[in-house]
């Protein structure tokens, strides 16, 4: 039996003690709650019929906190906290705690602390929901990135939570669990010498039954790595893209039949920045890619890139960059295999090597070397946002569905305003067919490995 099946829940490790009164802190992470649902329950409609929703019933907050002192809200009486807006983007990590750590803020949190005395401040995330490793990524990113400027001490960056990712997808039916039992699944792996490397996952996963069968029932969700070079099959454009940037990191974003390039993107960072990680070539790409398929016209579900594949010159690939993939549906990452390029190591933290910031990542909630502290202040009290969106959603979508019944029934009748303006039934009555999602769950359609055509394997 594979140890990952006999770990606890990862929120019975997250026993970390915030700083100062808890019943503060337990006020403001129901705030989190009652908001996740006013933000999550905000529909609007868009043109050709279908609900939007924001995004999922969660919420974040980020606060500065210090002995003595009053709390700090970083954000504004106009716009306090942050909430999920996956759908309202199109991007599929854009998660409330992703969003409540917005460049702005950080900028924020980084110049308040860089005045003359603010020695002993700490950073307090809050959120309604267990964070997912691309969020996670995220803080542990931030957190580093704010003890090597002096900012603040390690062990001062706490995140607390409410709903638990089992919580979250009896209820709401998000399911960020499988994101974090593939971290966890590497993390066991590397601790026991099976894994030197994310690459060889795919091939250690083959070898392992309970991993394979993990996988097979989305309860892992793996983006195979592999090695290789473009080939003619490519097409000249994109060819043309890594060569006109050989020296520095790239990524695409390229269809699996290799007909579509969705994105192509170079590393937009400074020498030395670690402050704004989104600009990372892959994470970039990944975000233009799903830009596309929304302008295209793929509304809903533009975040889910079908497949696709991720063409990429780092030859490292972190953490933020792996759930970003992972969250994605990518089919595979490519790795330009070139000695042009073995020098190629875009640091997704400048202090740590991709591989070591992964290991910290993919570390248990509180493990000694990780920079955060993180808490479950749940109590086992479940999300009320969450319970109201399932029962909104139901309703809904039941009502949506009926409702699109009755439209084919009426060949999509066809009526006048008083105005003289001619109408259609399918643009007055809101309807929506039962395929469509407002949410990604992970969930992978197969488990086999498509190479595609446009690359040559080189390992």
């Amino acid at each position: 039996m594979s140890a990952l099946e006999l770990l606890e829940p990862h929120f019975k490790l997250a026993n970390a003690k915030l700083p100062g009164d808890q019943r503060f802190w337990e006020a403001v992470l129901n705030q989190s709650d009652i908001f996740s649902w006013t933000t999550a329950a905000q529909i609007n409609y868009r043109d050709g019929g279908g609900i939007v929703p924001k995004g999922g019933p969660f919420g974040a907050q980020l606060w500065l906190y210090r002995d003595g002192e009053e709390p700090i809200l970083v954000g504004t009486s106009a716009h306090p906290e942050d909430s999920n807006a996956v759908v309202s983007k199109g991007l599929a990590s854009a998660h409330a705690e992703a969003e409540n750590l917005s460049l702005e803020n950080r900028e924020k949190i980084i110049n308040f602390l860089e005045e003359d005395g603010r020695e002993g401040w700490k950073v307090v995330q809050i959120s309604s929901g267990e964070s997912c490793p691309a969020c996670r990524s995220k803080q542990v990113i931030f957190a580093n990135d704010l003890i090597e400027r002096g900012l603040i001490k390690r062990g001062d960056f706490h995140v607390a939570f409410k709903a638990t990712y089992d919580q979250t997808k009896t209820i709401a039916d998000f399911n960020d669990a499988p994101y974090d039992n593939t971290f966890r699944a590497i993390n066991h792996l590397k601790a026991t010498g099976q894994l030197t490397d994310i690459e060889q996952f795919g091939n250690v996963i083959k070898n392992d039954e309970i991993l394979m069968g993990m996988e097979k029932k989305g309860d892992l969700i793996h983006v195979p790595v592999l090695y290789g070079q473009l080939n003619q099959s490519a097409g000249e454009n994109i060819r043309q893209f890594f060569a006109d940037n050989a020296g520095v990191s790239a990524s695409a974003v390229i269809s699996l039949d290799g007909a579509k390039t969705l994105s192509a993107e170079v590393d937009g960072r400074a020498q030395g920045d670690s402050t704004n990680f989104e600009e990372n070539s892959i994470v970039k790409a990944i975000h233009s890619a799903s830009a596309t398929l929304r302008a295209s016209g793929k509304f809903m579900g533009a975040w889910d890139l079908e497949k696709s594949v991720l063409v990429t010159t780092v030859q490292d690939i972190g953490p933020l960059s792996m759930s970003e993939a992972l969250w994605s549906n990518l089919s595979n990452i490519v790795i330009l295999d070139n000695p042009q390029n073995s020098i190629l190591r875009e640091r997704e933290f400048q202090g740590l090597s991709n591989s070591q910031l992964f290991d910290v990542v993919a570390a248990p909630y509180n493990s000694k070397n990780s920079p955060i502290q993180v808490t479950y202040m749940g109590d086992g009290q479940e999300s009320v946002s969450q319970h109201l969106w399932n029962l909104q959603q139901s309703r809904l979508s039941k009502l949506l569905e009926e409702q699109a019944q009755r439209v084919d029934a009426l060949n999509d009748k066809s009526f006048r305003y008083i105005d003289g303006e001619e109408g259609k039934l399918s643009d007055f009555v809101r309807h929506q067919r039962p395929e469509q999602s407002t949410h990604y769950d992970g969930t992978q359609g197969d488990n086999e490995i498509s190479i595609p055509k446009y690359v040559t394997l080189t390992r």
